[in-house]
């Protein structure tokens, strides 16, 4: 009898105060917010705590972050260099499009690499496949790559080492190097 009360009780959309005007029974909420294309997504750029819907995010980065030499062109390769103690390289497909994060993170094994779009996690937005590779300085013979179908999406980066989804790259392969010199494809899922 209880279930079927608390069932009944219906609730807004934890994003309501950002435009979501889905209403769930209570306990269904969660699921839903997971995937909510109105949830919060936080600028990644370090020092910056600004928080918002992701198209609002990719202008906020574009106006107060970008760098010219900082962006995408899906289908295109593009370089990705950055010092492995800078941890994060933002990259920006044009003014406004949305904002792919490269980090790495520095073991005593080697440097874990990782590629994540920062968008909510709803069906048909930004979905992208990416291709990284990495050659060793001064080796055509030794390089490695990796790519996902389907790039993971994050609402905000996290600078814990990866359990999953990364490129490793031994200390021995880096040579000595304090950067990591990499190539990217991005590409829109289905094109």
């Amino acid at each position: 009898m209880m279930e079927k009360v608390v069932e009944a009780i219906i609730v807004p959309c934890p994003n309501a105060k950002h435009g979501c005007t889905d209403s769930f029974s209570y306990g269904k909420e969660l699921a839903h917010e997971k995937e909510c294309s109105f949830a919060l997504c936080y600028c990644p750029a370090p020092d910056c705590n600004y928080s918002g819907l992701c198209n609002d995010l990719y202008r906020h980065y574009y106006a107060n972050h970008s760098c010219p030499w900082e962006y995408f062109t899906c289908g295109y390769d593009g370089q990705a260099w950055m010092h492995i103690s800078d941890k994060i390289l933002v990259l920006q497909e044009g003014r406004d499009g949305p904002l792919v994060a490269i980090q790495c993170f520095e073991e005593e094994q080697g440097v874990y690499v990782t590629v994540n779009c920062i968008t909510p996690c709803a069906p048909g937005v930004s979905e992208f496949s990416f291709q990284l590779s990495y050659s060793a300085y001064g080796s055509i013979d030794r390089s490695m790559s990796f790519g996902l179908g389907e790039m993971n999406r994050i609402q905000k980066v996290s600078f814990q080492t990866p359990e999953k989804d990364f490129m490793f790259v031994p200390h021995y392969f880096l040579n000595g190097e304090t950067s990591l010199k990499m190539k990217i494809c991005i590409r829109r899922r289905g094109e």
